[in-house]
């Protein structure tokens, strides 16, 4: 007894060691983060201040050439990143949070790519809307709802459903409890390459999918259950629609405030003599072009950068009060806030997650808040009252005494 409640006091604490050791490398890769977004501005500003969108900016009114030096921008500060991505790689290594294939820097390369691919359309399409008016905006509308329904299937082609029986009856109880619409838990294989543990949900319905690490599921059922409790009080509070509404509200300001910037250009005649344009008087035999000038686009891209950090805590924090929210329901759930806190510490252990953020951490990255919080507001959520099972209908209850009476031979 005594040994039993000594491992639960031990459930959710930390020794100094594993405090500091996430704590740095924290650090480490806000550092990284910074570094990250202040290339992508050199580059923006070194393509604008070089001359080379000047260059580049053949015709005002040509969306080709907005896409062109966007892709450029995207490219050059994408290339002047990957060290820092590297960097990153060998220090995920050197604390043991990959392995394998996994030596190169696989998620940023990715993001890169489709960055770079991405970001010059949406660019293009401020400039489109800007010369023709919104209806040109229409394609990447009628996109979006076919990307959500059909990318859940794409990340999760390589995870298989459960196939133990049992583990997947207990599941199945738990969906059936949470009243949530769901085919099943789906496991993707990441041990080889990673020990990070993590469970998500992706997707709408009908193409919603909730995924576990095959290393979160080695944890056992307890940690298991509290994690697929959490992502289905997601499902059940509707969060991935409300999240994905808050999205499209900010990317829609944005882009709308992007194209009045944009449309307030002046609209004469400009000449293309330097950093600053001047009258034909000035410099007679330049081929004149009209705004909006594609020369801008590198400062458009700068605006984005700033706008989107500015907006990141209002963001953040949207999705720490709806973390926050999951977990209550999860440990409601299962009933179990011993459970959820083991959990807890087994993902901070595994991730490295920093214990103690600081303020600029929590306003810029901390979306599910620190560990330690969650843990004391899990243990703090009151439990709802067991159930009793009805009475046996049809008759009257068995007595005390029929029920002591043994049976004859």
């Amino acid at each position: 007894m005594m040994q039993d409640a000594r491992r639960q006091r031990e459930i959710g604490t930390f020794s100094d060691e594993e405090r500091g050791r996430a704590a740095a490398f924290t650090r480490r890769r806000d550092r990284r983060w910074v570094a990250r977004q202040a290339l992508y501005a050199a580059a923006f500003i070194g393509v604008y201040a070089s001359g080379i969108a000047r260059s580049m900016s053949t015709h005002g009114s040509d969306t080709q050439a907005v896409w062109n030096i966007a892709a450029v921008c995207l490219a050059l500060g994408w290339a002047l990143s990957l060290p820092v991505a590297f960097i990153g790689a060998r220090d995920e290594r050197a604390q043991g949070l990959s392995q394998g294939w996994r030596r190169l820097p696989v998620r940023s390369l990715v993001w890169g790519l489709l960055l770079i691919l991405a970001g010059p359309a949406w660019v293009q399409q401020v400039w489109d809307v800007v010369l023709h008016g919104y209806g040109q905006a229409i394609s990447a509308i009628i996109w979006f709802p076919v990307a959500i329904l059909v990318v859940p299937f794409i990340v999760t082609a390589s995870a298989h459903k459960v196939d133990d029986a049992p583990t997947a009856a207990r599941l199945a109880s738990l969906i059936r409890r949470s009243r949530v619409r769901l085919d099943g838990i789906r496991i993707h294989k990441v041990m080889r390459s990673t020990r990070r543990q993590n469970a998500f949900v992706i997707g709408v319905w009908p193409t919603r999918r909730l995924v576990v690490y095959d290393t979160l599921a080695a944890e056992g059922p307890i940690c298991l259950d509290a994690a697929v409790a959490h992502e289905l009080g997601h499902m059940r509070l509707h969060h991935t629609i409300k999240r994905l509404a808050l999205f499209i509200v900010v990317a829609g300001a944005v882009f709308v405030a992007t194209v009045t910037l944009v449309d307030h250009v002046p609209d004469v005649t400009l000449w293309r003599t330097g950093l600053l344009p001047l009258h034909r008087s000035f410099l007679s035999g330049w081929v004149p072009f009209p705004a909006p000038d594609p020369t801008y686009v590198p400062l458009v891209l700068l605006v984005w950068g700033a706008l989107g950090i500015l907006l990141r805590p209002i963001l953040v924090g949207f999705i720490r009060n709806q973390e926050r929210d999951a977990d209550l329901f999860g440990v409601r759930l299962t009933r179990d806030a011993l459970g959820f806190s083991l959990l807890l510490q087994r993902l901070a252990l595994s991730n490295l997650a920093d214990l103690e953020p600081s303020r600029a951490s929590r306003l810029l990255f901390a979306t599910h808040g620190s560990i330690l919080d969650r843990i004391a507001w899990v243990r703090a959520e009151p439990l709802p009252p067991l159930d009793e099972p009805p009475p046996p209908s049809g008759g009257r209850a068995a007595t005390p005494a029929a029920v002591a009476e043994p049976r004859p031979d």
